[in-house]
């Protein structure tokens, strides 16, 4: 069985059919089969019909969860607040007495539930930079050195003072007193 040829106004006729309808209803309405169509499409870049509708609904989509990042960090964010504000305020205490359960309260919380608290909220501040799309980390020293220069100039030194032992004839463990004449 030969491939039928098809004619330029016939391929152009039907990519355009398959730009604004599902590629199955274009080949029932052309008669040309759905895989060759799809070949067609492929071959001249022409996003189906089928291709437009998954895009538009995956952007749609991501609208959608980057509102929702956005209500969850802001959310976030306002723990952060509430939560710093209360860091060293009073704590409600649990204690088992003889007649149950006791609360109380204690004016600031110990140590260790005030190290639990920051540990909290700088997880709280971190997930919601996370959803931003912030860094959480650096990696930069912050002090403006420069470890490249740092580690010539040391190179240079010690080649100097080993350029300075070997004139005076001293390995690394003898005494410095012959490196001071020179």
């Amino acid at each position: 069985m030969t491939a039928r040829a098809y004619s330029q106004q016939e391929r152009e006729d039907a990519l355009a059919l398959c730009a604004d309808m599902p590629l199955g209803q274009a080949a029932r309405q052309t008669g040309i089969p759905k895989s060759t169509l799809g070949t067609w499409c492929r071959r001249a870049g022409v996003r189906t019909f089928a291709v437009q509708q998954t895009r538009e609904a995956n952007e749609a989509r991501e609208v959608g969860l980057e509102e929702r990042r956005q209500n969850i960090a802001e959310t976030l964010y306002a723990e952060v607040e509430r939560s710093l504000a209360g860091l060293d305020g009073p704590v409600p205490v649990y204690a088992f007495t003889r007649d149950g359960l006791g609360t109380g309260t204690a004016p600031q919380p110990n140590p260790k539930d005030r190290q639990a608290r920051v540990v909290a909220v700088a997880v709280l501040l971190d997930k919601a930079l996370l959803l931003t799309g912030q860094a959480t980390e650096r990696h930069d020293l912050g002090d403006g050195i420069d470890l490249e220069a740092e580690l010539q100039e040391a190179r240079a030194e010690k080649l100097e003072l080993e350029r300075l032992r070997a004139l005076v004839g001293e390995d690394d463990d003898g005494p410095a007193d012959k490196l001071r004449a020179v």
